[in-house]
């Protein structure tokens, strides 16, 4: 059968068939070639359809793609609301298929301009795929480029374009394996009828294709060529001894729990700190987990400060801090400000400073788009139950300074952010000379012993080569990791398992190393991308009238 009559039940199976293939990644990292070719199916589904069509079928592979990679919805559906059976499956399609829309838009706008213009697909399917992709409100945004941290040679040039140009080289090459598989179909069917028209078709189509594939292969080569010399110069760097302690807190709602033999104001945490400074690190790290009570209990806070005093090393934690209106409102009648903060104690019991979480997570510390519908957040409230911690959004980035290195701090969601977390380095950069580390506290507790909390961690890494400085993770749950400027991944916290660790991070301590162009300007990759759709479809919608003019 010809590709170009294939009937609607095999482009269905196609599309099917592309979603799945491109979800294998991210539930794998040794399946990250398939994403190389997992929107080749897609791209025959779609072939010469209608727009309606087009869209139809990528939704379909939108929703094989996002329930297959997010299954685990619905394992945080049921710890967090103990939904179960058919109420937790429908609560979890509902997102999927909201997720899917970004397949069947991106299909929508190629189509549209495949059929006004003659442009050809190697441009306006990476255009249309990453503007739609990186502008679609999602809870995590979805991009190809995340699931290829075991592929070095492609990570390194992102430091140029952060993560999305990953996701251009393999979009290009999806498409030159479609056109090279489709030419091959035509060529097999047409070419004892029409031989002189198809060498005219393949010299028309040849130049996007050479250019496309030129492109893949210097990304490439330097890929090659700039992790060998990360590898040289890395040893190089001074290593700073710091200890991890790695919890691994069962989630629940309500009061927090004690465990025996510990105290609130003595916390597993601070028993395994001790032995880590008894190791020989003078900074401490905790992930993100239940509050602690330091800022709302006196007793706790100067317990903290004492013990850190008496270890004579610093000490980095996450907690709630709890603001009465009249400090950050200005009506009598406002609700107090709750902030998911950061806060770093030295070895003199001193806080340095604190930092207030700006990217607050959807659902979990905020309602979006309904916060000032008072009905309709109380509905969600009613639905989410008590998961829902309304918190107050941060205003500013922070650099916490102490005797061993500069801190860049994030708390959990903020790591999906390149964008962010490249101007929070530009932000340090602004007022120290040398490169700060990115130390992230996290805790994915609430998705259970699903695959999330790789796809997490995994996904954070990308941030040290985007910015080319080291990216510590510490998950409460684990798997806790530290990332190296050039992609290499040194773990240290097995999932679900509870510890303290010690860990040499490289650091660059002096001011000759500049930040990396994607940390100067983390916005020009994606705005030249939008750019260009936006005069695909600027100069398909006018190409009528012009015409008419013309004539």
């Amino acid at each position: 059968m010809s590709i170009l009559h294939i009937n609607s039940l095999t482009r269905s199976a196609l599309a099917i068939i592309s979603g799945l293939i491109l979800s294998l990644p991210f539930l794998n990292y040794d399946y990250y070639l398939a994403a190389w070719i997992g929107f080749v199916p897609l791209l025959f589904a779609i072939h010469s359809q209608a727009l309606f069509q087009s869209y139809l079928y990528g939704l379909l592979a939108g929703l094989a793609s996002c329930a297959s990679a997010s299954y685990w919805v619905s394992d945080f559906i049921v710890l967090a609301q103990q939904y179960r059976g058919v109420p937790a499956f429908l609560l979890a399609f509902i997102f999927w298929l909201y997720s899917a829309q970004i397949f069947g838009l991106a299909t929508l706008i190629v189509s549209w301009l495949q059929n006004r213009s003659k442009i050809s697909l190697l441009v306006i399917f990476p255009c249309a795929v990453i503007s739609v992709f990186s502008s679609y409100p999602m809870l995590f945004d979805y991009r190809l480029g995340d699931t290829q941290l075991k592929f070095k040679a492609v990570l390194q040039a992102i430091e140029y374009t952060g993560v999305y140009g990953i996701d251009l080289v393999i979009l290009l090459f999806n498409v030159l394996v479609y056109q090279l598989i489709l030419l091959f179909i035509r060529n097999t069917e047409e070419h004892q009828h029409k031989p002189n028209m198809e060498i005219k078709t393949r010299k028309q189509s040849f130049l996007p294709a050479l250019i496309a594939s030129a492109f893949i292969t210097i990304w490439c080569l330097y890929g090659m060529f700039s992790y060998t010399n990360w590898q040289e110069n890395l040893p190089n760097w001074r290593q700073v001894t710091v200890g991890v302690v790695q919890p691994n807190e069962t989630p629940s709602l309500g009061a927090h729990h004690v465990k025996p033999g510990y105290s609130r104001a003595f916390p597993p945490e601070m028993a395994l700190t001790e032995t880590l400074v008894q190791q020989g690190a003078k900074l401490i790290v905790w992930s993100e987990a239940k509050s602690k009570g330091y800022f709302t209990d006196p007793h706790v806070q100067v317990a903290y400060q004492d013990r850190m005093t008496s270890l004579d090393a610093d000490l980095l934690f996450q907690d709630i801090r709890t603001l009465p209106f009249s400090l950050v409102q200005t009506e009598s009648s406002a609700p107090p400000s709750r902030f998911n903060e950061a806060i770093l104690i030295n070895g003199a019991g001193e806080p340095v400073d604190t930092y207030q979480k700006i990217k607050r997570m959807p659902i979990g510390e905020y309602v979006p788009l309904l916060s000032n519908w008072p009905l309709a957040k109380k509905g969600i409230e009613t639905l989410i139950g008590e998961f829902l911690e309304e918190m107050t959004p941060g205003t500013e980035f922070k650099t916490f300074k102490n005797a061993l290195l500069p801190i860049i701090p994030l708390i959990c969601y903020e790591t999906t952010f390149p964008n962010f977390v490249a101007d929070a380095v530009k932000h340090h950069r602004a007022s120290d000379a040398k490169p700060g580390v990115l130390i992230a506290l996290s805790s994915n507790s609430w998705f259970g012993e699903s695959h999330q909390p790789f796809q997490h961690v995994m996904a954070s890494a990308l941030r040290a080569v985007e910015n080319r400085t080291p990216l510590l993770h510490v998950v409460n749950n684990g798997p806790s990791i530290l990332a190296l400027p050039n992609g290499d991944i040194v773990p240290f916290g097995r999932f679900q398992e509870s510890g303290g660790y010690l860990l040499n991070i490289p650091f660059y301590d002096k001011t000759d190393m500049p930040m990396s162009f994607f940390s100067q300007f983390p916005h020009a990759f994606l705005l030249f991308i939008n750019i260009v759709l936006m005069a695909l479809i600027a100069t398909s919608i006018l190409k009528p009238y012009l015409r008419k003019y013309k004539n």
